[in-house]
């Protein structure tokens, strides 16, 4: 199942249970963050290193706080999925060993030197994994 058809079949549906606050900001970081990255992709292609550069990437420049939202929300909506049993069983958790970080100048130069492959095994910026 694409991760969109989940968010608009399943997932909104739950948000309706949430704090009207919280909802805003996870539809809010579904549109400006997630969608346009994961949405046409079906749940078990996202892998820890699609992630990770996603997360790396310039779209969060300048956006203070957005990676780490973002990346909450997505694994909210991926570790929902996991419990609708709409996720297969032989894919890894994806949200592990992910790695939030700021853009810096220290990310762009290292993220240069590394191959995308090896996102999922190492931080990109000595961050913080976020578990």
């Amino acid at each position: 199942m694409r991760l969109g058809d989940y968010y608009e079949g399943y997932y909104k549906g739950y948000m309706r249970y949430l704090a009207p606050g919280t909802a805003q900001g996870y539809d809010g970081d579904w549109r400006n963050h997630i969608a346009g990255e994961f949405a046409a992709w079906e749940m078990e292609d996202i892998r820890v290193r699609h992630i990770n550069a996603w997360l790396a990437s310039d779209h969060f420049a300048g956006v203070p706080g957005a990676a780490r939202s973002a990346y909450k929300t997505l694994r909210q909506i991926l570790r929902s999925a996991m419990g609708d049993e709409l996720y297969s069983d032989e894919v890894v958790d994806s949200t592990t060993r992910v790695y939030v970080c700021s853009p810096t100048k220290q990310t762009a130069s290292l993220a240069a030197r590394l191959h995308v492959e090896a996102w999922g095994t190492y931080s990109v910026t000595g961050g913080r994994p976020i578990g």
